[in-house]
């Protein structure tokens, strides 16, 4: 049936997806995958993972985390219900490691928020190719585990993107349309492509290689929380504003959309 295939698009926040962290209709582990490279040395967790992951176990929904650098601390587990702890499964490893994704996806799992791609426009221009293998490679790796994993047991796990606003042509779109594009850095061509890879995966699924729902979601600039790269725009005029240091603006002509997830 035609309306199976359809990919799903949306931007944060929505108000299906929140409420999927706190149904009860949610059954089975769900898995969260956090970024392959910690540009500039960064180990913290993405501000979003964090929260869809807080949100999750407050819910009372198992997660798995696969991540190559996990500090758990970030997650403030005691201020979570004392159950918490028990529902969280950690595994250390990169999304293009076949092995790292067999070990993640185990047959009890209901479904896969995929959070792993690079997402700092600024890191892809100088690594470009590594962002095309993450971003790209990574997402296919990805969808492949998915797909075999539901062939195995005729599953119907769902996926869900984390795309971005960058697929558009922001600075010359405004409001943003659907048609607004083609994305003007390397960041958001990868997006594009991810997102083509989920949109072909699900017109070319079946029942013998595995069926899959999925959705993509267009994200503006994520910003919130006590863990937040202090290099990027809203913890940088915070840490200046509080430090009594001048605040400064080179240019005036940027266009940047920030969304913050709930708290």
């Amino acid at each position: 049936m035609p309306h199976k295939h359809r990919l799903r698009l949306g931007r944060w926040p929505t108000k299906s997806l929140q409420g999927a962290f706190s149904s009860p209709e949610v059954e089975g582990t769900l898995v969260c995958l956090l970024p392959c490279v910690k540009p500039h040395g960064v180990r913290n967790l993405p501000t979003l993972g964090k929260h869809i992951i807080r949100h999750l176990l407050v819910a009372g929904t198992p997660v798995t985390v696969l991540d190559t650098v996990f500090n758990e601390e970030e997650l403030e587990l005691s201020t979570l219900p004392p159950s918490s702890p028990s529902l969280l499964r950690v595994h250390v490893g990169d999304i293009r490691d076949v092995m790292a994704l067999s070990s993640a996806f185990t047959a009890d799992i209901s479904g896969v928020i995929h959070l792993a791609a690079i997402s700092q426009p600024e890191w892809c221009i100088e690594n470009e190719k590594d962002c095309v293998d993450i971003n790209v490679r990574g997402t296919q790796m990805v969808l492949d585990a998915l797909a075999r994993l539901n062939s195995r047991d005729q599953g119907k796990r769902w996926f869900i993107l984390s795309s971005s606003l960058d697929i558009y042509d922001i600075k010359r779109n405004e409001p943003i349309r659907e048609s607004a594009g083609p994305p003007t850095d390397v960041y958001g061509a990868t997006m594009v492509a991810a997102e083509k890879l989920v949109e072909e995966y699900l017109m070319g699924t079946s029942a013998s290689t595995g069926r899959i729902h999925a959705a993509a979601l267009r994200l503006s600039n994520v910003y919130g929380g006590l863990y937040d790269h202090i290099e990027r725009l809203v913890p940088s005029i915070a840490t200046q504003a509080l430090s009594h240091l001048v605040i400064q603006v080179f240019g005036g002509e940027q266009h940047v959309i920030f969304s913050s997830p709930p708290l």
